[in-house]
């Protein structure tokens, strides 16, 4: 719908792809990929993107499996200049020749590369009707870094008023180079949204990056049938704690205890989710996993026909968020 920035979150488990259309109707996605439950989730993500005539921007943020194996299967059928033009974060050699390739037939070679601890400060890179996209970094660390969640490109999503960072799989080095990037402007990088990574592992945000950002709601995804337990229950609970979180309906999450070594169901009254909840109804769900009494199901591949989990819509009445699949304890 025009005069809107929408976010679709898709259906990725573990893994992440986001697709966002601006308010003239062109369309940007942000990563493409899932491990573990790809087999789930991949065939609702496909169908739901199939639909779409071309991209204005692909944007990989890192060279990470789980956030590009499934840029073939979706780029594969498409025909040169589907993509206009690609953004891809980290080294060439970080990625498949397959991936690669793929890329460069649909956006017939239109490929950029971002250099060392790159960031566009508060001049947008993408302006399309007041919705402004920067650039906070890609590629920090430089050539002497050699990890690949370091260098992810993280953008910042401005409209109406309204923002939402999605930032890769960055580490802490990174939340420290934006930090200091902009410590003679620090109200820039308040925004109402932030979409984590690391999919709520001991990895994921720093309580420095959270103050600095200061979102009203937090988003990640995560899958139960994984081998590495995430969300942990410790990270959510420190950042339910954060007085820097903001405030939201009571609601269920589930996480993995560290200690307990089991699945728990948690409570939160802060603006925190994830795509793994108890639901109130099980029609067409599968209980992935139990708690007691408590059947615990993902919304990640549960519910048949939706690539996408939750939308996020900036216009001028502010911000929403429509869920495709309810979220626990709503």
């Amino acid at each position: 719908m025009a005069n809107e920035l929408r976010f679709d979150f898709l259906d990725c488990g573990k893994g992440d792809g986001t697709l966002i259309t601006f308010p003239n109707e062109k369309r940007m996605l942000v990563d493409l990929g899932s491990r573990e439950n790809k087999e789930v989730s991949a065939p609702d993500i496909l169908d739901h993107l199939n639909d779409l005539n071309n991209l204005e921007v692909l944007v990989l943020t890192h060279g990470d499996e789980d956030h590009y194996n499934k840029i073939n299967s979706f780029l594969g059928p498409k025909t040169k200049g589907f993509i206009n033009e690609a953004w891809i974060g980290g080294r060439e050699k970080d990625y498949p020749d397959s991936v690669i390739d793929c890329i460069k037939v649909v956006s017939k070679d239109n490929i950029k590369y971002f250099g060392d601890n790159c960031s566009s400060g508060t001049k947008e890179i993408f302006n399309d009707n007041e919705a402004k996209l920067y650039l906070l970094s890609a590629n920090c660390g430089g050539k002497s870094n050699k990890s690949k969640n370091t260098k992810s490109v993280v953008l910042l999503f401005e409209y109406k008023g309204n923002k939402l960072i999605l930032d890769g799989d960055t580490t802490q080095e990174t939340e420290k180079h934006i930090v200091k990037h902009y410590e003679l402007n620090p109200s820039f990088l308040k925004s109402n949204f932030l979409r984590i990574g690391h999919h709520g592992s001991l990895h994921s945000p720093s309580k420095e990056w959270i103050r600095a950002v200061q979102p009203q709601c937090i988003f990640l995804s995560a899958d139960i049938r994984q081998a590495y337990k995430s969300p942990t229950c410790s990270v959510l609970e420190g950042l339910n704690e954060s007085n820097c979180i903001g405030e939201a309906d009571e609601h269920s999450y589930v996480c993995y205890d560290d200690q307990t070594k089991k699945w728990q169901i948690r409570k939160s009254t802060r603006g925190i989710f994830t795509t793994i909840a108890r639901l109130e109804s099980e029609q067409e769900q599968k209980p992935s996993e139990s708690v007691g009494n408590e059947e615990i199901t993902e919304i990640s591949g549960g519910v048949k026909g939706h690539g996408v989990l939750y939308t996020l819509v900036f216009n001028q009445d502010g911000a929403k968020i429509e869920k495709k699949c309810s979220y626990g304890g709503d």
